[in-house]
């Protein structure tokens, strides 16, 4: 190299030293409330934003949804997952079934549309939060009531009216937010009447499938897109009064994130459209674990990646 080339070399290095990470790097973090499934989105769309050149920085197990949209408020994160019906009962107040009543003249029903439902919280979000809803999953996590099949057909156990009725009778396995929530066991008890279990008994997310496949429990709370009901040992009771609204998932992002970097919508986007219910119930499937030595992570990580390179996102 000539002494020419050389001193150039020197000063454009010097230049590249001398240039703050930042202009380099897009560096974002991605959030997670603390359950698998959460985990999962999280991994999902960190990968896909990593591929697209960001530097991403996870942070998972926030503790539910008020210490979440906190962290984004505070300029902890960037973006995290969260559920349509989760923000327009706990964040927004409203009552599932009585705001359906009131929300339109003609149809109690036209609430219960997931777009409906989107549309007012990511009306809401924006106005009163400053965050931006990107477009919503198909999938649907709604919250939900399950049995052994066997069960159901025994005792003719198929609907939450059915089961509002038997409650007395029964043990319900639950997890603790579920005792708690407007769109949880009080709302079920306003919405139905009755619902007063012979006993409740807590668990951690994803052990009460356990319990009431040991018949420790005779009915559980569930969740529509859980792995585990794909064991076909399970059946769901139908919400036959339409109490819960409508839980697609979609990245709650703050606006000054997407107003830095706008193309951030087009990457996360393009990972929800392809969430159905039965595409999530089998990444949650593939990715239950139970293992406590480290290997849940790389296990999430790698059902991740195989779902984004299958569908051209890796």
């Amino acid at each position: 190299m000539s002494h020419i080339s050389r001193a150039r070399a020197l000063q454009l290095v010097g230049v590249a030293v001398g240039v703050p990470s930042c202009v380099w790097q897009k560096r974002v973090t991605v959030g997670a409330k603390n359950f698998p499934e959460q985990y999962l989105l999280c991994e999902l769309y960190r990968q896909a934003l990593d591929n697209a050149g960001f530097s991403v920085t996870p942070l998972p197990n926030i503790s539910g949804t008020k210490l979440a949209l906190a962290a984004l408020v505070d300029h902890r994160m960037d973006l995290y997952p969260e559920y349509t019906g989760t923000a327009f009962t706990t964040v927004m107040h409203r009552e599932p079934l009585r705001d359906r009543a009131i929300a339109t003249v003609t149809s109690r029903e036209r609430l219960r549309d997931s777009a409906e439902t989107y549309a007012l919280v990511k009306a809401y979000f924006a106005q009163n939060e400053r965050l931006i809803w990107l477009d919503r999953a198909p999938m649907s996590n709604s919250q939900a009531l399950a049995t052994r099949r066997d069960f159901a057909a025994t005792h003719a156990l198929h609907t939450l009216t059915r089961l509002s009725d038997v409650a007395p009778y029964l043990r319900l396995g639950a997890v603790a937010d579920f005792t708690r929530r407007e769109d949880g066991l009080p709302g079920l008890q306003r919405a139905y009447g009755g619902f007063l279990f012979r006993e409740v008994r807590l668990f951690e997310i994803g052990r009460q499938y356990e319990a009431l496949k040991d018949k420790y429990v005779d009915v559980i709370v569930a969740f529509t897109t859980d792995g585990k009901l794909q064991d076909e040992y399970f059946q769901v009771l139908e919400d036959d009064q339409g109490f819960w609204p409508p839980y697609n998932v979609a990245p709650v992002v703050r606006e000054d994130t997407l107003s830095r970097y706008p193309n951030i919508a087009n990457h996360l986007n393009a990972v929800s459209k392809l969430l159905t219910d039965q595409r999530m119930r089998e990444l949650n499937q593939s990715a239950e674990c139970d293992d406590d030595n480290g290997n849940c992570e790389s296990l999430m990580h790698d059902v991740a990646q195989r779902f984004l390179h299958k569908h051209g996102l890796a």
